[in-house]
């Protein structure tokens, strides 16, 4: 897979960040301040885009293509929406 420009909005960007840091809908609503079930049609929309099929296989291709914004930090979830 090649490198490119992201194609998610900053949106789908914060909710990916938080998905490849092992948040659930729930928490990463919580932490953005909006529906779980806005981070659910975010994060299908995210899934078509690149035709993966769960969070696991999305992460791996925003991954091998560079788009996630945040550093992997330490394992935990304290840290995963900090700016």
């Amino acid at each position: 897979m090649t490198h490119g420009a992201s194609p998610f909005t900053a949106r789908e960007g914060d909710i990916l960040d938080a998905i490849a840091h092992g948040l659930s809908c729930r928490e990463i609503g919580a932490a953005l301040g909006i529906s779980e079930s806005t981070v659910r049609k975010h994060r299908s929309n995210m899934f078509a885009k690149v035709g993966a099929h769960n969070a696991a296989g999305l992460v791996v291709v925003a991954r091998l293509r560079g788009w996630l914004r945040q550093p992997q930090g330490p394992p935990g979830r304290s840290s995963a929406l900090r700016a």
